[in-house]
């Protein structure tokens, strides 16, 4: 049971009531090691005691989406460039005319 007495800054008691106030410290975050018996995070990837794979990381962008990135970012760069190099051409043409 949490108690709602002020705790002296620093102390041991404060680091605790600290921590478990942000999750880090939480008997329902942490699970054993089916390997070594450690406590690990539930978000954890590898048990950081013995390196046992605990679940495969998430993808995060596949070839397709990557791609599909790319070409959205080529057909909206690809026409201002070109149009950024016309206007550059025709400024240089214009001063180069009415020397």
């Amino acid at each position: 049971m949490r108690s709602y007495e002020p705790v002296p800054v620093g102390t041991e008691a404060w680091w605790e009531a600290l921590l478990t106030c942000r999750g880090a410290v939480s008997s329902n975050n942490l699970s054993p090691c089916p390997d070594c018996g450690h406590s690990v995070s539930g978000l954890a990837e590898t048990c950081p005691s013995c390196g046992r794979v605990l679940r495969t990381p998430v993808t995060r962008e596949g070839l397709f989406l990557r791609t599909l990135n790319q070409a959205l970012a080529l057909a909206v760069w690809g026409p201002l460039l070109v149009l950024g190099v016309l206007l550059l051409v025709a400024l240089i043409a214009r001063v180069l005319w009415f020397r």
